[in-house]
């Protein structure tokens, strides 16, 4: 119960900061595709675009499930190489962030997509950012801390609760005391989103009934 309001109190305050931000700034809006499609037709938009290797960011219990697949089989198809992460941990922290970051830039990729929930959209959101910008999660907490844009960033939600695919704000949780902190920037907002709710229909059903319950709550509080 106090790990749960814990996790309240830091959602109120981080869509506190987020809706203040949002009135004096216009946010930026991910190009949507929606339906059962909507993965492949993320892909081509990427393809494109002009990206040629990808970064798949996501965690281990997703990749074991094989949803990324439906990203990486079609990449196949076009030929485009690209490398998976699931090294995301739920309310990732910077040097879980970082990992990710070293990865993606050794394997020189020129492109970010998240797999995932709340967390691993954040993660993906923080790696973009700081590939973007040479540099550590760190130098992005706070507001308008980005000089560059982020790498070419796309996600992929895969519950319903999260919102984080449409936002200019990620958390991150500090390696030692796991405080929460928030990275505010309209260069964070993907360029697309696929909503697919055949990979939602595929989670587990404990994740789909607590996401579920959070898409209620939130509706209750506007």
């Amino acid at each position: 119960m106090i790990k749960y309001l814990g996790y309240v109190s830091v959602a109120k305050t981080r869509a506190k900061v987020l809706g203040a931000v949002t009135r004096l700034i216009p946010m930026p809006r991910p190009l949507l595709f929606v339906g059962e499609q909507a993965c492949d037709e993320l892909c081509d938009m990427l393809i494109n675009e002009g990206s040629t290797h990808v970064f798949i960011v996501t965690d281990a219990v997703l990749n074991k499930l094989g949803v990324p697949s439906k990203v990486t089989d079609y990449l196949d198809q076009k030929n485009i190489r690209y490398q998976v992460y699931d090294g995301i941990t739920p309310d990732p922290t910077s040097k879980v962030i970082e990992e990710g970051l070293a990865h993606s830039v050794e394997a020189k990729c020129d492109a970010v997509i998240g797999i995932g929930g709340g967390s691993v959209i954040d993660a993906a959101k923080m790696i973009a950012m700081c590939q973007g910008n040479d540099c550590k999660p760190k130098q992005l907490i706070g507001l308008f801390k980005a000089k560059k844009p982020c790498l070419p960033l796309y996600c992929i939600p895969t519950t319903a609760g999260t919102g984080s695919e449409a936002t200019i704000g990620a958390v991150v949780s500090d390696d030692k005391t796991h405080q929460k902190a928030i990275a505010i920037d309209p260069k964070m907002v993907p360029r697309a989103a696929a909503i697919d709710p055949t990979i939602m229909k595929g989670m587990p059903p404990h994740i789909t009934a607590d996401t579920g319950i959070d898409v209620l709550t939130h509706a209750l509080e506007a």
